[in-house]
C-alpha cells in the first residue's frame, strides 16, 4: 500500500534588575544569541507566530497578538492588515496579488487570552491600501499548508465526521481535492511536485488513533499510508520529501530518566512501515519539522538529547547528514505548527524565538526596538552551518 501511494508521485534574583547590552538593529547580522549570520526580522513586544514570506521574497507577514501585519524584509516599516481583535492564528500569501493574504482566524473577534478554537475560518485580506477589510472564504478549517513556490494554500475542512481538502489560489475560489477521510486532519503538507498531499488524521471515537493518508488530485484517489499505535500522537504536519515522508510523534511517557518524548519517523517506499529517521540519532528530540522547497532537505527544531538546548537543524534526507544551523544557549525557540518557514529560494529559514528570562530585565532601548526580550522572527542562513556531522 505504501509503495503504491508513493508511486502517485544567566539568572537574576526576582527583586533585582540586570542591565544588558543594547540589542542589535533589526537588520543587523551580529550575534543575537542564535549564532553567526542570524538576524532578527521583527522587534518589539507581542506574541509573534506564523511567519510567511511573500513568493517574491521581498516581504514577510506574520501574526502578532492575534492580528496580522506585514513588512518589507529589509526595512522596519510595518503595515497592519487586520483589526487588533481579529483572533488570527495563521497567515499565508496567496499568488497573483502582491498584497494577497489568506488568514485563519476566529469566527468572531476574540481576545488574545481566548483558547484556540477547534476549527477556524479562512479569510482573504483585501489589497486596498490602508484597508483592514477581509473577505470570508471558508468555515470549518482545521489545518493549513502554504505552498510558497506557487502561492497556493491547502486547507483541511471538517465536514461532519469526515474531512476534505481544498486548494485556494489567487481567485480566492477553492478547488476541492477528490475524496474524504474519516476523522479530523491535524496537519498536512504538499508533496514536492505539489500533485499530492499528505495528512495526519485523528480518527473519531473514544479510542482515537492517528493515521497518515495521501491525497492525489491527479489520480483522483485518497489512500491510507500508516496507522500509528494507540499511544502515539502525530505532532504538527507530516512533511513529504523526495526521500520519504517525515513526521514527529509523541511517545507515551514511561517515566524513565532521559526518555525521548518526541521522535522523528520516516515513511519510505519498501520500508514496510514507519522507522526512526536515519541521521538524527536515537537520543534526538524532534519538536517541529518543515520541508525545503526543493524537497531534498528537512528543517528540524529539536534537541541533541532531552537535556540539551533546542536548536535549528537541517537534515539532508538523501544522505542522512545533519547540520546545526544555530548555536543557541539561552533562547526559547517556538516549535508550533507554522512557526518554521523556508524562503522560496531555500536559502533561509525563519524561526520564532525569545530569550529565556528568569527575572525582571532592564533594556537600554525603546521597547519597539527590543528584540531578545520578546518573541520575534529570526532569519537563519541555511549554508552557514555551525557544525556538521554525518552518519
Amino acid at each position: 500500500m505504501l509503495a503504491a501511494a508513493f508511486a502517485l508521485a544567566g539568572c537574576a534574583h526576582a527583586t533585582e534588575a540586570r542591565q544588558i547590552s543594547p540589542t542589535p538593529d533589526v537588520q543587523s547580522r551580529t550575534d543575537v544569541g542564535l549564532g553567526p549570520g542570524v538576524r532578527p526580522l521583527s522587534s518589539g513586544p507581542g506574541e509573534k507566530s506564523s511567519p510567511s514570506w511573500e513568493p517574491s521574497g521581498d516581504r514577510i507577514a506574520f501574526v502578532v497578538d492575534g492580528y496580522v501585519v506585514e513588512k518589507p524584509l529589509d526595512a522596519p516599516d510595518v503595515r497592519r492588515r487586520t483589526t487588533r481583535d481579529f483572533g488570527a492564528q495563521a497567515v499565508s500569501w496567496i499568488s497573483g496579488s502582491s498584497d494577497g493574504l489568506l488568514i485563519l482566524g476566529a469566527d468572531q473577534p476574540s481576545r488574545v487570552s481566548d483558547p484556540p478554537a477547534d476549527t477556524l475560518t479562512a479569510y482573504q485580506a483585501l489589497s486596498k491600501e490602508g484597508s483592514l477589510e477581509v473577505k470570508r472564504l471558508l468555515d470549518g478549517v482545521s489545518s493549513m499548508a502554504p505552498d510558497p513556490d506557487s502561492g497556493g494554500v491547502l486547507l483541511a475542512l471538517e465536514d461532519g465526521a469526515r474531512s476534505r481538502l481544498a486548494l485556494v489560489g489567487a481567485s480566492g475560489e477553492p478547488l476541492t481535492y477528490p475524496g474524504t477521510v474519516e476523522g479530523r486532519v491535524t496537519g498536512l503538507s504538499l508533496s514536492p511536485d505539489r500533485d499530492q498531499a499528505v495528512v495526519a488524521v485523528q480518527s473519531p471515537g473514544p479510542r482515537a488513533r492517528f493515521e497518515i493518508h495521501a491525497f492525489s488530485s491527479a489520480e483522483n484517489r485518497q489512500q491510507l499510508l500508516a496507522r500509528l499505535g494507540p499511544d502515539l500522537e502525530v505532532i504538527g504536519a507530516p512533511q513529504w520529501t523526495r526521500n520519504g515522508i517525515y513526521y514527529v510523534a509523541r511517545e507515551p511517557d514511561d517515566g524513565s530518566p532521559g526518555a525521548v518524548p518526541y521522535s522523528l519517523y520516516r515513511l519510505s517506499p519498501g520500508s514496510g512501515g514507519p522507522e526512526l529517521a536515519p541521521g538524527v540519532g536515537s537520543d534526538f528530540v524532534a519538536l517541529g519539522v518543515s520541508r525545503s522547497p526543493d524537497g531534498e532537505h528537512l528543517a528540524i527544531i529539536g534537541r541533541r538529547n532531552p537535556g540539551s538546548a533546542p536548536n535549528l537543524y537541517k537534515l539532508d534526507t538523501a544522505t542522512g547528514s545533519l547540520s546545526t544551523l544555530t548555536s543557541n544557549e539561552n533562547m526559547e525557540i517556538k516549535a508550533g505548527a507554522g512557526d518554521l518557514f523556508w524562503s522560496v529560494d531555500g536559502q533561509f529559514i525563519t524561526i520564532v524565538a525569545r530569550s529565556l528570562l528568569s527575572g525582571p530585565e532592564t533594556y537600554p532601548a525603546p521597547v519597539d526596538a527590543v528584540v531578545s526580550g520578546f518573541y520575534n522572527l529570526y532569519e537563519v542562513p541555511v549554508e552557514e552551518a555551525v557544525r556538521d556531522r554525518s552518519r
